[in-house]
Order: structure tokens, then C-alpha cells, then sequence
């Protein structure tokens, strides 16, 4: 293990669709804990999930200073129905990490899941097809939770927010 892992860190993703969800890996020296849950479907759920997580983690020895945090950014594109509840969701989110003195990091989808290449999510891949397959790659990742279509980018960005800030 790097030098990084000797402390508490917490890496959290967000696919704030109305469809994603939010996940966190939680790398201690003596064990590392992850989960994902689907996106709450209201401010307060919201602001309730990560408090929740961050207060876990403050107990348990760890800082704001070693809290990673990656928002999925996407633009909306004309036409695209949902995109109001999307961008709902965004600010919402970025509000609630600001409130706790968080700073996300915002990541193209094209940034993060270029890392994922490698274990078979091809550029041209879409709709069902691309779906199933970060699902299946988030649940080789993640072994011990129920991956669903709702959980997996956001535990896919978790897990690229960690490899990012292990280099």
C-alpha cells in the first residue's frame, strides 16, 4: 500500500441524477469500508446521506483535510428531457458539500471512465449495453455490495476519486 493509506481518507462519489446515487470508500490502516446508496429524493435526504458519512468518519479519526469528494459534470443537451430534475439535483448537491466545507471536484464522464477502458467499457458503447457494463465492473470492484444501475457510476467515480488521490 502507498503512503497515503497510513492515515484515514474518505473518497465519496456523485452521479447526482435523479437516477444515480452516492458512494464512499473509506480507507483506514486497519480496514477499508465502502457503500452506495441511490440518490435521496429530497434536500434533506440529501444533506442527511453525507452527513452521515462524514460524521462516521470524523469519529473514527478522520478530517475534513483528507475528504475527497468527485461530482459527476454533465451538460445538458437540447431536447433532453429530464435535464431540469438533473441540474436540480447538481446544485443540490453542490450545496449540500459546501455547507460542509467540502470542495468536489467536478468530472466529465469522459475523464472518469477513461480509467475503466482497460477492464472493457469501450468508447463506442451505449444505452443498455454501457449501463450493464459499468454495473459489472463496479461489482468485480466492489465484491461485497449489491451493485444496481443506480449505485454503480457513483461507486465507479469513488473509486476513481481514490485512485486519483493515491498517485
Amino acid at each position: 500500500m502507498g503512503g497515503r493509506y497510513r492515515m484515514n481518507h474518505l473518497y465519496i462519489g456523485v452521479d447526482p441524477g435523479a437516477k444515480g446515487g452516492i458512494a464512499y470508500i473509506y480507507v483506514r490502516p486497519w480496514k477499508n469500508e465502502s457503500n452506495a446508496i441511490k440518490c435521496p429524493g429530497s434536500p434533506i435526504g440529501m444533506a442527511d446521506s453525507v452527513r452521515r458519512i462524514v460524521h462516521d468518519f470524523t469519529m473514527d479519526g478522520g478530517t475534513l483535510r483528507n475528504t475527497f469528494v468527485g461530482i459527476e459534470r454533465v451538460h445538458s443537451m437540447p431536447g433532453q428531457r429530464g435535464m431540469f430534475k438533473f441540474g436540480s439535483n447538481f446544485g443540490m448537491w453542490l450545496g449540500v458539500f459546501g455547507s460542509n466545507n467540502i470542495e468536489p471536484e467536478l468530472i466529465s464522464p469522459q475523464t472518469w471512465q477513461t480509467m475503466y477502458r482497460k477492464d472493457g467499457l469501450a468508447a463506442g458503447m451505449e444505452g443498455t449495453e454501457r449501463r450493464n457494463k459499468k454495473k459489472s465492473i463496479a461489482q468485480d470492484i466492489f465484491k461485497h455490495l449489491k451493485v444496481t444501475q443506480l449505485t454503480s457510476d457513483a461507486l465507479l467515480i469513488a473509486n476513481y476519486i481514490k485512485e486519483e488521490h493515491n498517485e
